[in-house]
Formats: C-alpha cells, sequence, structure tokens
C-alpha cells in the first residue's frame, strides 16, 4: 500500500514501505584460492568465493514496465581468478560482466544498470599481464502512463506504445533530457542507476572483483503535474584500469525526487592499501588480500519526517504504533514505538578487545555494572576512542582488515559495515567534531607504524578518505576534540613510546601540528573531553601500566599537565564522556573494572563498576 495521510496528525503504512533498497552487498573474496566476490545485485548480494571458484554476480529484478514481458536489470559483475585452476564467477541473471581467468580482461555488462566482471591474471612466474576489468552498463529511465487524456511533451527520450499504454525510454547519459505533463497525472516509472565497472587484475597478485549493480526503483502511481521534470541516466562506471584500479563507480540516475545511485566499484586484484570494493546502490566485491573488505548496497530510511511533532504512525500489517518526538527533547526527532522510552543521550558503548566481539554499554551519569549491547561484525582490539555525532558511532578497522563498523547507539543490537579505513591497522585513535566528520590517526600495521591520517562522513557509510599526517607514525594513542579541533597524545613510534602532543582542525584536511608534549612517554591510552578541556589516562611505558592521567586546554598549545592517579592501572581501555563525567573501561591490567573522573576537576578516580567481561584493547563511543 502508499503511504497514507489522515486527519489527526495518523499515518498509515505498511512496514515495507519504511525503507526503499536499492541493492546488496559484494561478495566476499577467497584468500588461499585467490578467487575474487561477486558484485552485488539489485536483488541479492554478490557470491562468496570458494577455494575453487570466484563469486558469481547478485541477482538483477524484473520488470516489465518496457514491453509488458519481464525482463532483468541491475545484476552484479562475476569475480575474476588467477589462473586457470579456478572457476570465474558468472555475471547475475545473465547481464552481469562475467569474471576472467588468466590474462584476460572482465567481462562487459549488458543490459542496464548491472556491474562488470572482474579481469584475470596468469598465474605462471613471469606470465602475468596486467588487465582491465570489465565496464559496467549505463542506467535507464522508463515512464508509463495511460495514453488516454494524458497530454506531454519530451525531449531526449524514446516514446513507444504498449496496448492502452505510452511509454518513455530514456537512455542518453548526456544532453537534454526532459518529461513535461500538460496536467496533473499517474505514471509508473522504472529508475536503474549506472552499473559499476569490474576490478583489474595486477601480474604477481591476483584477479579482480565484480562490479556492483546500479540501485533499482519503480512504483506505480506516482503523481505528476503540469511542469518541466528534468530526467538525468546515470553513466556506467568503467572498469578498473590494467594493474592499478578499482572498477569505477556507475553514476546516479534521477526522476524528480527519485535517485538510484550508481554502483560500487569492484575491488583490484592487488595487496596494498585501498584494494576493496566500493560501497554503492549495490557493492563491489572483495579481492583475495582483504577478502572481507567488500562494498556495502544501500537501504534508504523513508520513513515520512516532514511532519508535526507528536503525529503517528501506524504499520497496518504489523500492528505497531509508532509517534513522532521532538529533537530539542531527545537526542534526534525520531520516531518511536509504543511503550518504548525514547532515547535521551548519555550512553557510552564499549567494542571489542583482543579476541572479542562483545559490546556492552552504560549509562554514563550514574554508576553500576555494564550491559549487553550486541556484537561486532567481527572480533577484534578496538583504540580506546572511536567517532560519534551522538546518534552513531563507528568502531575503528584491526590487524587483519580494514573494515569499520557501526551502531546506533539508542537501539540495542549487533553492529554493521561501515566501510573501509585507507590501511589495515589496529589502534587507531579515532575523534570526531560531534556532528559530521570522524578522524583516525596512525596505528599499527604488523612490522610498522602508520603516520595516515583518514576521516569518514560518520552519517554516511562509506570508505574513509586521506586526511594527512601526524606528526610521527605511532599508534596506540589517545586523542581528545572539541568541536573545531582533534588532539593526538603520546603513542608508540618504530622504536619506543612517545609524549608527543599533536593537533589538527577536523574540518579541513592536512598534517598534524605539534601541540606540545606530555608528562612522560606513553601508549595506549585514552581521552575524554568537555568542549575546552581534554583529559587522558597515559597508558603504558612500554613494561608496565600506568596510574598517570594528564589534561590539556585544547584550543591553546602548551604541555600537559598532572589532573590525578586512577584506581585501576591498564592500558588498552575504552573510553567514553557525557562531557561533565569521562569514564575508563577495562584494558590489559585492570580486568573489566570502570573507573570515571569528573572532567572539569582534577583529582583521582572513582570507581564506576565492570564490564560484562575482562578483555583488553576495548573501544569506546559515546
Amino acid at each position: 500500500m502508499a503511504i497514507t495521510y489522515h486527519a489527526g496528525r495518523r499515518i498509515q503504512l505498511l512496514e515495507a514501505d519504511r525503507t526503499v533498497r536499492q541493492g546488496f552487498d559484494g561478495g566476499e573474496a577467497h584468500q588461499s584460492g585467490y578467487t575474487s566476490g561477486g558484485g552485488g545485485g539489485s536483488s541479492s548480494v554478490g557470491v562468496n568465493a570458494t577455494s575453487t571458484k570466484a563469486g558469481d554476480g547478485g541477482t538483477g529484478t524484473q520488470s516489465d514496465i518496457l514491453t509488458g514481458s519481464n525482463a532483468y536489470y541491475s545484476a552484479g559483475g562475476g569475480g575474476g581468478i588467477w589462473g586457470t585452476g579456478t572457476t570465474v564467477g558468472s555475471g547475475g541473471s545473465s547481464i552481469g560482466g562475467n569474471g576472467s581467468s588468466a590474462n584476460n580482461a572482465g567481462g562487459n555488462a549488458s543490459g542496464y544498470g548491472s556491474g562488470g566482471g572482474g579481469a584475470g591474471v596468469q598465474s605462471g612466474a613471469g606470465q602475468g599481464v596486467n588487465q582491465t576489468g570489465g565496464n559496467g552498463s549505463a542506467g535507464i529511465v522508463i515512464l508509463r502512463f495511460t495514453t488516454s487524456g494524458n497530454g506531454y511533451s519530451q525531449v531526449g527520450g524514446t516514446v513507444t506504445t504498449v496496448g492502452s499504454d505510452t511509454v518513455i525510454t530514456y537512455t542518453a547519459t548526456s544532453g537534454t533530457t526532459t518529461f513535461t505533463p500538460t496536467a496533473s497525472f499517474d505514471v509508473r516509472y522504472l529508475v536503474i542507476g549506472g552499473g559499476a565497472g569490474g576490478g583489474s587484475s595486477k601480474a604477481g597478485f591476483s584477479g579482480g572483483a565484480g562490479g556492483g549493480a546500479g540501485g533499482f526503483r519503480t512504483a506505480t502511481g506516482y503523481s505528476v503535474t503540469a511542469q518541466t521534470y528534468n530526467i538525468t541516466v546515470g553513466s556506467a562506471g568503467a572498469g578498473g584500469v590494467a594493474g592499478s584500479g578499482n572498477g569505477s563507480n556507475g553514476n546516479d540516475s534521477i526522476f524528480d525526487t527519485i535517485t538510484s545511485l550508481g554502483g560500487g566499484g569492484g575491488a583490484r586484484g592487488m595487496n596494498t592499501s585501498g584494494s576493496v570494493g566500493q560501497n554503492g546502490s549495490s557493492g563491489g566485491g572483495a579481492c583475495p588480500y582483504f577478502e572481507t573488505s567488500f562494498g556495502t548496497g544501500t537501504l534508504t530510511d523513508t520513513t515520512p519526517t516532514d511532519v508535526q511533532v507528536g503525529s503517528r504512525l501506524e504499520e497496518t500489517d504489523t500492528r505497531k504504533i509508532y509517534y513522532r518526538m521532538g529533537a530539542n527533547a531527545y537526542v534526534s526527532a525520531d520516531w518511536y514505538e509504543l511503550g518504548t522510552v525514547p532515547y535521551a543521550g548519555g550512553r557510552g558503548v564499549f567494542a571489542g578487545g583482543s579476541g572479542s566481539n562483545v559490546m556492552d554499554y552504560i549509562a554514563i551519569a550514574t554508576t553500576g555494572n555494564a550491559t549487553d549491547f550486541g556484537d561486532l561484525s567481527y572480533s577484534r582490539g578496538i583504540s580506546a576512542n572511536n567517532p560519534s555525532n551522538g546518534t552513531r558511532g563507528v568502531y575503528g578497522a584491526s590487524s587483519t582488515s580494514t573494515s569499520l563498523d557501526y551502531i546506533t547507539i539508542a537501539i540495542l543490537g549487533n553492529a554493521t559495515t561501515f566501510g573501509n579505513n585507507t590501511q589495515q591497522r589496529n589502534w587507531n585513535c579515532g575523534l570526531d567534531d560531534q556532528t559530521t566528520r570522524g578522524v583516525y590517526g596512525g596505528g599499527d600495521l604488523g612490522s610498522s607504524v602508520s603516520n595516515v591520517m583518514d576521516y569518514i562522513t560518520i552519517a554516511t557509510t562509506g570508505n574513509a578518505t586521506d586526511f594527512g599526517d601526524l606528526s610521527a607514525a605511532r599508534s596506540a594513542s589517545g586523542c581528545v576534540s572539541t568541536t573545531t579541533r582533534g588532539v593526538f597524545t603520546g603513542g608508540t613510534t618504530a622504536s619506543a613510546n612517545t609524549n608527543i602532543i599533536d593537533y589538527i582542525t577536523i574540518s579541513t584536511t592536512g598534517n598534524a601540528t605539534d601541540f606540545g608534549d606530555c608528562t612522560t612517554a606513553n601508549a595506549g591510552g585514552g581521552g575524554v573531553d568537555n568542549n575546552t578541556r581534554g583529559v587522558f589516562w597515559l597508558g603504558y611505558d612500554g613494561s608496565a601500566p600506568y596510574e598517570i592521567i594528564n589534561y590539556i586546554t585544547i584550543a591553546t598549545t602548551g604541555n600537559a599537565t598532572d589532573f590525578g592517579d586512577l584506581i585501576t592501572s591498564g592500558y588498552g581501555g575504552g573510553a567514553v564522556d557525557n562531557k561533565t563525567r569521562g569514564v575508563k573501561a577495562s584494558g590489559s591490567g585492570a580486568g573489566d573494572a570502570m573507573d570515571y573522573i569528573t572532567i572539569d576537576t582534577t583529582g583521582n578516580a572513582t570507581d564506576f563498576g565492570n564490564l560484562t567481561t575482562s578483555r583488553f584493547m576495548t573501544g569506546g563511543v559515546d
């Protein structure tokens, strides 16, 4: 059913009317088989690769809007392979590009809105030749309506007749394309985004992954009025450049308020940072060197929001009732189910730990033991600090994956894949400006440490982008921030712990600048702040945990000052705050203990309670 608005601020719909899924995630790769994942399709995820076969592209979706007979649109591309001893991935629904073997380019997609196939590469020593990924196929916009009594003009489309209906098909990706009704009437539409390119192959490494499908959106009974509607048809994403390129994302197709996103490019077959499936309407597949780093598909919340506070929303199929709450009273204006208590903020969520996927939470303003929240998407140790905008928190990557996770802090449940960091590293401290941007800095690469900073837009899933460099490469820093400035404290370099403090302006990009020094060299600490003062515990000295707490005034520069001491010394513990109180949780040597401080004052910490489990390298969001 359509969304129906009644008098008395009452809205009725089906549960399915609250979201629009444009496509699905790409598939995982298989490292030991050197087989790449399939690109996501509009109806299913890209197939995961196995040790003997690359992933097939996700299936497309059928529509009979064009001729009255069903045809597939928006399927994913198949994954490529290394050599000839395994089986390539097939394109989804016979329109996605096929993956390739040996020294062959990825197959090009056909139809509309489908992903290109991943390229193949020969396995023999010195025999490999770099190859390009397959091209995606462009999107399409189709409008269909009753011919009788419905006048119109159009530019750039092709007009046909099916029975008593007029069908206008737009396929041109450049030039002027418009639709102008002469009066109000209803149309049926199909809007398909551009399919993405498949990933390239690299000699001596592996084949590329399949590209993701363009978005698929369709509906009947869409009301148009006497005005000109501009039409945009999304162009296809090109296959990845031989030996170096992920597949390019497809471009968006647009009719009025309806946007179908372009698909996400398939990962290139390389072992270097950034060789990951791209996000889009459907995600690109993963390559063997980062086998779980596939691109994610898009699910858009379409629940009405431009309504009065106090409005009542009824899901007629589930019989659930929701009420609209005001943003001034709660964290955000949102719909809350009848019988539940709206989330008013002040929650801290601790996640992970070496070998753990546990998440638990506390109410920061009280004391007591933590409660189970859900699970991360994979087990890992996480830096003490991670970005949040008060609604969503994003947990950092690890030593085994570039993948980031996010949660909605108000809603208990498991974490969801956000996108990928630019490097596979742990101990990468994350800070934020409280509303929009999160920045990760440094990290442990295994054989070395990183000076890289990268940033995300917290409200939008996707891969991180390069921000600049820390003043010195290091891992296991703490961090604090205001709405404008972020500060990284301490950490361990390739040879020793350091007392360095450096800072950035969060809204810009660029390298960090020297701020001052901690009272002593340290690593494995974490920080809390109140928009003026930053307070951070110093972790450990390289062999034993510290109890030391320092503080700074964030808006100035200069050396840190002693604040007091922790009760339970321990490094690698999570950090959360509510701008009045800061809480440090767990860590090596601290068991499951939590301590708290009042940020505005100085003095020693006080016991808060206990986590649900003891763990080391736990990250916090608030």
